[in-house]
């Protein structure tokens, strides 16, 4: 226990030298220059960085996340030097490890007990004056390790492979030079976890493809094009990802010194793509964003550039992402032109290998990935770590992973690691307002007259009842094609917190503002209009006919009924100054006016 206490110190000490995510814990020192890429194999206990000249492996503790260099690779088996190493893949068993280099592939036997690496094979499908247009840009194994998907350019590769020995057969090209649809500049390319699509992103977009499980060939299906109007966020899509339920597809895109974080969400009946969020990038934050790390759990989705990172939040029913932090370049975070960025399997460490530094830095997650959450006054919100732990204590007395709270103050929860590293961190919950605002009072509209309604101007979504209407403001007429003699119009308004309310207003349709009925039998009149005390009620009508009058206020509130005799007054003086409704009721036909008090 003492060694808990310990560690449970420390990284409180520091937690200032880190941020909301995560806290610094230390760098390695990797003597290497201009590093690619960086995997943790299945098993969790090694790590594997390759850059522009060699490789590394270095052995992991599972318990603090330290790294130790083992072994220093320059070479393949048949000596070809290493360098431009991009891409890198290793086999679910861990027993093979591909390095996708300029324009070859290296095949590496691993000890599975040591790490080590031994290499086998390598592999050249073409010579090239120009290397640099032929590099390795993504290696993707199938879930069952019997084929691999190298992406080079315009081109995908599809190999065949021996899980005994790991070597390669080529079976299939497809190449945007052979007229294949959905290729063009591809940069990288995504298998989803059901092992049925292949997703290829590059300079044109995103180009989704079906894979037939038992032969592993690849069948064009639809092609996103970041030059349509729709779709420009993804205009030179680097990188992508799909969530682990295979419902979303997570993508960074570079155009123009500034670029998107996008998320795609895919139809279960027919399969396609469509984007369902965009967080644009660009000055003076997030420029050139060009790699992406998804966590193991799909909790968190982090953005690296030339020298920022940006920690996003997943919802992993809805799939959209919420921005929790950004950061710079600084002594405990070097981000300077990006890097790989890499969780470990059980999500407690971070790994940040930054392109111009010769250290590998290490972060150790924070028990909660943001450290303030809020919540929709009237709701609740269900509270739980970022990783997965052995025991929890709550400050409310839980021990459960997660608790619902329905009130804003500060939480602490307690947790151990199944290496016995206990670790303690806060959160605090706020509670959102709901929107507020007025549509109006219930109110009269006659015949040919509009209404012009609005919740007010700055929220994020609207929704009216009326043709799914979604701008501020609606303009209702009463106009010929209305029979109904009332409406309710709603709106529901959502605000930048995602917090929702909903209003409603009732509008009375008169037919006409003249004589319904009967106009060429009697007429009405009204006078004096404005008036301030008595107002004369004459008509066509005989003297001892009798006429029903009401007074509405403009919001449709009955304030007077009576009835009189034909050429009669009445008294308003009771009235408040403005606008009135002044109907008068007969048999023969209906009269509405509008009444003005002095």
């Amino acid at each position: 226990m003492k060694k808990n206490n310990i560690i449970l110190i420390i990284f409180i000490g520091i937690f200032q030298l880190g941020f909301a995510q995560m806290s610094y814990y230390k760098s390695i020192n990797s003597d290497l220059k201009y590093p690619y890429n960086m995997i943790i194999s299945p098993d969790n206990r090694f790590c594997y960085e390759a850059t522009d000249n060699h490789f590394q492996v270095y052995e992991r503790n599972v318990s603090t996340g330290d790294l130790t260099l083992i072994s220093t690779i320059e070479q393949t088996n048949d000596g070809t030097d290493i360098y431009w190493a991009y891409s890198m893949a290793i086999s679910a068993d861990s027993g093979f490890l591909y390095l996708g280099f300029r324009e070859y592939i290296g095949v590496f036997e691993v000890n599975v007990a040591t790490g080590l690496l031994t290499p086998t094979l390598t592999y050249q499908k073409w010579e090239s004056p120009s290397n640099i247009n032929n590099t390795n840009n993504c290696l993707v194994l199938s879930r069952d390790g019997q084929f691999m998907y190298n992406s080079v350019r315009d081109d995908i590769f599809l190999y065949s492979r021996d899980t005994i020995t790991g070597q390669l057969e080529l079976i299939e090209e497809y190449s945007d030079l052979n007229h294949v649809e959905g290729f063009s500049n591809e940069v990288s390319c995504a298998l989803s976890p059901d092992n049925h699509f292949i997703y290829a992103t590059g300079g044109h977009g995103i180009s989704s493809f079906y894979r037939d499980p038992v032969t592993g060939l690849l069948t064009f299906m639809q092609e996103i094009r970041g030059s349509n109007y729709q779709n420009q966020s993804l205009t030179f899509a680097q990188e992508s990802m799909v969530s682990f339920d295979n419902r979303f597809l997570y993508t960074i895109t570079n155009s123009m010194g500034s670029g998107a974080a996008v998320v795609l969400v895919v139809d279960p009946l027919t399969d396609s793509l469509s984007i369902i969020q965009t967080h644009e990038f660009g000055y003076p934050n997030l420029r050139n964003p060009n790699s992406m790390t998804l966590s193991p759990n799909h909790k968190a989705f982090l953005v690296s550039s030339e020298g920022e990172i940006a920690f996003f939040e997943i919802d992993t029913i809805s799939g959209h992402m919420k921005l929790i932090n950004t950061f710079f370049s600084r002594s405990d975070f070097d981000n300077n032109m990006g890097g790989r960025k890499i969780y470990d399997q059980e999500n407690y460490y971070l790994y940040s290998n930054p392109v111009f530094e010769d250290s590998i830095y290490i972060y150790r997650s924070n028990v909660f990935f943001s450290d303030h959450q809020s919540f929709c006054a009237g709701d609740s919100i269900k509270l739980f770590p970022f990783a997965d732990y052995q025991t929890y204590l709550w400050s409310n007395g839980s021990v459960e992973p997660s608790i619902t709270v329905t009130d804003s103050g500060q939480y602490v929860l307690q947790v151990t690691d199944r290496y016995s590293n206990q670790y303690i961190d806060t959160v605090f919950v706020s509670i959102n307002p709901l929107p507020h605002f007025y549509l109006g009072n219930d109110t009269i509209l006659a015949k040919g007259e509009s209404i012009l309604l609005t919740p007010g101007y700055g929220y994020s979504q609207y929704l009216w009842n009326i043709d799914a209407w979604t701008h501020p403001s609606l303009v209702f007429t009463n106009d010929s094609s209305i029979t109904a003699d009332s409406i309710q119009i709603s709106v529901l308004v959502t605000d930048y917190y995602g917090c929702s309310n909903t209003d409603t207003i009732l509008i009375r349709l008169e037919p006409t503002n003249v004589t319904e009925l009967n106009n060429d039998i009697f007429s009405f009149s009204v006078s004096p209009n404005p008036a301030s005390s008595m107002v004369s009620i004459s008509s066509s009508l005989e003297s001892d006919e009798n006429i029903y009058i009401e007074i509405y206020s403009i919001q449709g509130v009955l304030l007077f009924s009576e009835k009189i005799k034909n050429n009669s007054k009445i008294d308003v003086s009771t009235l408040k100054s403005g606008t009135y409704i002044l109907k008068l009721k007969h048999p023969k036909g209906n009269y509405i006016t509008r009444l003005y008090h002095l």
